[in-house]
């Protein structure tokens, strides 16, 4: 798609999502997919960070409900993890990285001391 037509699709969409703000409620529009999302912890859950967890189905609700907090706690552990992880690997891959620009100073540095 050419650069013009997605900024114009971009500035349709955010006056569109503006619009929608100015007349409802976001919590209420997010309601339904927020309360499956937190329903999936009671049920057990799995996702790209987590492993494959799955409830007895013989708990007590207060029971199954403990566990299920403890569940959504681990998740966003996790989450709060590989999100550090991806930080720190990021953070090494650039600090060893040598610019063009910085080679070329270096090779003009080592010039200018051999000619003097």
């Amino acid at each position: 798609m050419p650069r013009a037509a997605s900024s114009i699709l971009s500035l349709a969409g955010r006056a569109g999502g503006y619009a929608r703000a100015a007349q409802y409620d976001g919590r209420e529009m997010t309601a339904r997919a927020r309360q499956t999302f937190a329903d999936s912890f009671l049920d057990g859950h799995a996702c790209r960070v987590c492993p494959q967890t799955a409830l007895p189905p013989d708990l007590l609700p207060v029971e199954r409900a403990r566990r299920a907090e403890a569940l959504r706690k681990a998740h966003y552990a996790r989450v709060a993890l590989a999100s550090a992880r991806a930080r720190s690997q990021k953070r090494a891959a650039t600090s060893t990285k040598v610019t063009a620009q910085e080679v070329d100073d270096h090779a003009r540095h080592r010039t200018a001391a051999r000619e003097s």
